[in-house]
């Protein structure tokens, strides 16, 4: 994990949250570490526990929150590449033994995501989607098409919103390399034509007009005005913001099965149980968990809005904008762990919103498509 204030609170709160649910079952004491956001001292540190990994020790368990910034350096760059390398611990076991996780509630799209040939190598613990309202009459359904034509103000604002929030990989492709050849699956002439029909998209940031939402919580609830945005394909993506393993080296795996248990439950994702509203309030810069729940976005169980349920007393879907957030997981079509690469894309377009003209974004493409090309020939 990665935030700026670090370490702050953090491992108090997790033995916090160990205890409400009884402790562990050997009884063991626990250590967090939280990695800084940036810098040299994430460089070594990283390194430092890559190192250990591969000498057969490291952390127990990883709770990974994927950098919402672009050119951040990842300790699994690759996540489906670490699930086929041996690295975490199959956790199907948990199945039979989980005392938390309520399975046949998970959403299976959003589960499959972190299954590889031996099985569930990891857990997804919260994903987003892009979905936007609006007051005005909407000509729906919201498509790429429609966005990038300019015929389509209400859509292009909505598009370029999340093109603003760095949603563009999520909506113009799907797959985008093979990690098992090591290959980009898209072309350079693809992701031009892509990026360029993007900058050109009519935005004005500070029209509020129309809003972008990642989850749904956030919308102001104004009955029929909340819709799906789809991706290029017609469908929805989801993209996956949390997510738990345990260390295939761990010396502790009753241990480290149980806490992932504890934290894959409806408790831990809606951060409620474990301290009062006023605590909450306090801000997500005091206490790390709040934090990392206020970064997640929906939490992987399907009905977890329905009966009113809140994410740390405050975010909420209910009436129309439930619906609509139904329709919207329920049209999900492609799912994915971000990488290294999708944050290579995330950066490209940053670059290109600055570019003067279409010959500077060829560049800019060109050049960024190959650095993805010697990343994935290096991993």
């Amino acid at each position: 994990m990665g935030f700026e204030n670090e370490q702050f609170g953090g491992e108090e709160d997790l033995r916090h949250v160990i205890e409400y649910y009884g402790g562990l079952p050997s009884g063991i004491d626990v250590s967090l570490e939280v990695l800084p956001m940036e810098g040299a001292d994430l460089h070594s540190r990283l390194t430092r526990i890559r190192t250990e990994i591969m000498a057969g020790k490291g952390p127990d368990v990883f709770l990974m929150m994927p950098s919402l910034l672009p050119d951040r350096e990842m300790l699994f760059p690759i996540p489906q590449t670490a699930m086929e390398r041996h690295v975490f611990l199959p956790l199907d076991e948990l199945k039979d033994s989980s005392e938390h996780i309520e399975w046949d509630k998970l959403n299976t799209k959003i589960l499959a995501a972190g299954q590889g040939s031996e099985g569930q190598m990891l857990l997804p613990m919260y994903y987003s989607l892009d979905m936007a309202e609006s007051g005005e009459k909407v000509d729906l359904p919201a498509t790429w098409e429609k966005a990038v034509s300019g015929n389509a103000p209400v859509l292009s604002q909505a598009y370029g919103s999340a093109f603003h929030f760095g949603r563009f990989r999520n909506l113009a492709f799907t797959d985008v390399a093979d990690y098992e050849k090591e290959t980009m699956i898209i072309t350079e002439e693809e992701l031009g034509q892509r990026m360029k029909e993007a900058c050109s998209v009519p935005f004005d940031r500070e029209d509020g007009s129309v809003r972008w939402s990642g989850d749904g919580t956030d919308m102001l609830g104004e009955e029929g005005t909340a819709f799906p945005l789809h991706n290029t394909q017609g469908g929805v993506t989801a993209q996956i913001s949390g997510w738990l393993a345990v260390n295939i080296n761990t010396e502790h795996k009753r241990d480290a099965l149980a806490l992932v248990d504890m934290m894959m439950g409806r408790k831990f994702l809606s951060m409620e149980s474990f301290w009062d509203e006023g605590r909450a309030a306090m801000g997500t810069d005091i206490f790390l968990f709040p934090q990392v729940r206020w970064y997640g976005g929906i939490p992987v169980y399907d009905d977890f809005f329905d009966k009113g349920q809140t994410i740390s007393y405050i975010r909420g879907i209910a009436g129309e904008q439930l619906s609509v957030h139904h329709q919207t997981v329920e049209e999900i079509s492609y799912v994915y762990i971000p990488t290294s690469i999708d944050m290579e894309l995330w950066a490209l377009f940053n670059d290109c919103q600055e570019a003067e003209d279409e010959t500077e974004i060829d560049k800019l493409v060109s050049k960024r498509y190959s650095t993805m090309n010697m990343m994935l020939a290096e991993s």
